[in-house]
């Protein structure tokens, strides 16, 4: 594929890329010419990840008597390469709060592999879980590198945390 964006303050954009036979990846190159960014050359190379929609669980890795349940659904782009998330969660082991809402508005979202998940909690609207990860490409897990718990009682950081499909 060729393509050739228009003219943004004096600078046009493009881009020569070509998938692979599965068609899960993109590589190539791209060109700036004019404005600011003349001349910048480089390359660029695109992964086909699948939706992050289901059903996931697991332990957090510093304490495995305190899992995670996740039910979530990726809704549909901003047009930047943001996806907003839908969805809620049951914890165990955690002495304050058992289940817990996706925030709307944007909070809860995934780009590309990366994804963060804020989360209400049935311990009161002060009580928040925040869940940083990434999945992989056939988003059969959820690695999780951070687990914070702001407000209420549990206030603290659990993670990390592998949530797998079930």
């Amino acid at each position: 594929m060729s393509l050739t964006s228009f003219e943004v303050n004096n600078q046009v954009l493009t881009v020569t890329a070509q998938k692979d036979e599965a068609g899960d990846t993109l590589s190539g190159t791209y060109s700036v010419k004019g404005g600011c960014a003349d001349g910048d050359t480089g390359t660029l190379t695109g992964t086909r990840y699948n939706n992050l929609t289901g059903t996931y669980a697991g332990d957090t890795q510093n304490d495995a008597t305190k899992g995670i349940g996740l039910s979530v659904t990726q809704a549909g782009g901003t047009g930047s390469g943001i996806f907003l998330m839908t969805g809620s969660a049951t914890f165990s082991g955690f002495s304050c709060f058992t289940k817990g809402s996706l925030v709307a508005g944007g909070v809860s979202y995934i780009s590309g592999s990366s994804t963060t998940l804020v989360l209400n909690t049935n311990e009161g609207k002060s009580s928040q879980v925040t869940l940083i990860g990434t999945i992989d490409k056939s988003a059969d897990t959820l690695s999780l590198s951070s687990i914070q718990v702001t407000g209420g009682a549990c206030a603290g950081s659990y993670g990390p945390a592998a949530l797998v499909t079930k």
